[in-house]
């Protein structure tokens, strides 16, 4: 152990300062959006305070609102201990994510002089600045349905990258179902990863053993059965029936309204929150260059032409054929570079994504949270197949150490900002509470944080959905008038 820390100190420095910041922004946050019901017992006027209410809770919502069973069990457990757990338990979460992240990396590199430690401050970096992170991380309905998910699923990733996934055939198959039931999007994600798998092996590694496909079907059907856990639950029946107008619609129609809403929502380069995105497609056409592969350059020019098209008109259509372009580009760079299995995980990151589409709630961002890890990934795996000159090297370093330090800065300054807010509402909580008054002050989230803190403001607002939670969870008089201030 002192060897290791010995060896690795900085890199242990790094993720020292990053898990205070972690913990730090999440006791900022507020309990807020689906976090409040999921505090109350049946939803009602009392909060959770045992095991057996978190179960009889669930019971409920898999045959009223979703089939997501095991996962929010973890998030009303959370919630039954308050923040200081979740926040704990959420950075260890993150952390895990990054490390393997790096472990991904090096999978597909070659020997580089990027350490580990430059690395993984680029990494940091590069999540920090994520956009979808604002809405999975730091709210523990959102975090533990979106982040925690994911950490299971990158493991998974990154075993099926490294090892032969004929081996331990029960304990994969027990492992495939777990993971297909947690979660729409981690049904979605396994699923195709098995069966890209199984049509990459087929055609690519011309593999026709009988009892390789027996055992990927088997697979398959563990999948499935998982995912209709969750897909077939009764909630999710009765939360369809509350979309009537959009199943009412054709197929066609539907998606010709979801597929640009979902591109743009990916790859809009003109959002200042789509920073990773922007990189990563410019870094994937410098490294189209570096490659001098005349027809990784002709698409590069195709790339570059629809994007500005895409910007200049704000088409999301335009947008959705810049994301065909870019994972057919990613897929000759695979290809080419025999990294292929790269491509099954990219076509199921797709999966997911598009898979929004044909919901009525096409227009979330959250699912975009996992093909963005990705796309850190890959930016990493270019900077270190490319970066060999010297200057260059010194370049990068010096941009980990300035990006570092700015996205560390910069987070424990929104979050401290909005922590303001939130002791402030406590206090006025309180004061109505003391003196029986029948108008709350509710201080508002500056434009500047409001989207870093799910439902920040609009729970204030009498006529939202989660007022009446917000009244409930701090034991407020339904009477009371929330004011909305400055």
């Amino acid at each position: 152990m002192k060897k290791f820390l010995r060896e690795n100190k900085f890199i242990v420095l790094i993720f020292t300062m990053l898990f205070g910041v972690l913990i730090y922004s999440a006791l900022q946050t507020l309990i807020t959006s689906d976090d409040l019901p999921y505090s109350l017992f049946y939803r009602g006027e009392y909060r959770i305070t045992h095991l057996s209410q978190i179960i009889a809770n669930q019971e409920s919502d898999y045959l009223t609102i979703n089939g997501r069973f095991l996962v929010h069990c973890v998030v009303q457990f959370m919630l039954m201990f308050g923040k200081n757990l979740f926040a704990v338990v959420n950075a260890i979460c993150i952390i895990t994510t990054l490390i393997f992240v790096n472990l991904i990396v090096k999978l597909y590199t070659k020997k580089s002089s990027l350490k580990d430690t430059w690395i993984y401050m680029l990494i940091i970096s590069l999540f920090l600045l994520l956009a979808s992170y604002k809405y999975c991380i730091y709210w523990v309905a959102g975090s533990v349905n979106y982040m925690w998910v994911f950490m299971l699923l990158i493991i998974f990733i990154y075993y099926y990258l490294r090892l032969d996934l004929n081996k331990y055939r029960v304990l994969n198959a027990i492992i495939i179902f777990i993971l297909s039931s947690l979660h729409e999007a981690s049904f979605v994600l396994v699923l195709f990863i098995i069966i890209g798998d199984s049509v990459y092996n087929y055609f690519i590694l011309k593999q026709r053993n009988k009892n390789f496909y027996i055992v990927r079907l088997i697979y398959i059907l563990f999948s499935i059965i998982g995912g209709l856990i969750i897909l077939k639950a009764p909630g999710n029946q009765l939360r369809m029936s509350t979309a009537e107008y959009w199943y009412s619609m054709s197929f066609l129609k539907r998606i010709s309204i979801s597929i640009p809403v979902v591109s743009q929502n990916l790859y809009n380069f003109t959002n200042i929150d789509n920073v990773i995105p922007t990189i990563f497609v410019t870094l994937t056409l410098i490294y189209n260059y570096k490659k001098k592969i005349k027809f990784r350059n002709i698409l590069s020019v195709t790339i570059v032409l629809f994007s500005l098209i895409a910007i200049i008109f704000n088409s999301g259509w335009l947008y959705f054929v810049v994301s065909v372009l870019m994972f057919l580009n990613i897929c000759i760079i695979n290809y080419q570079e025999d990294n292929n299995e790269l491509s099954v995980i990219w076509l199921s990151l797709y999966a997911v994504v598009f898979s929004m589409i044909i919901t009525p709630e096409f227009g979330g961002k959250r699912p975009n949270y996992y093909m963005y890890i990705f796309m850190i990934i890959n930016i990493i795996i270019y900077l270190k197949n490319m970066i060999q000159n010297k200057n260059a090297l010194t370049v990068i370093k010096v941009l980990s150490i300035v990006l570092l330090v700015f996205t560390m800065t910069r987070e424990t300054i929104i979050f401290y900002n909005i922590g303001v807010v939130k002791r402030d509402r406590k206090a006025n909580i309180a004061l109505v509470k003391e003196n029986n008054l029948e108008v709350m002050k509710c201080k508002k989230i500056s434009d500047k944080y409001a989207s870093y803190q799910a439902d920040g403001n609009t729970v204030c607002s009498d006529d939202y959905w989660a007022n009446r939670y917000f009244k409930y969870y701090y034991e407020l008089p339904e009477k009371t008038k929330i004011e909305l201030v400055d």
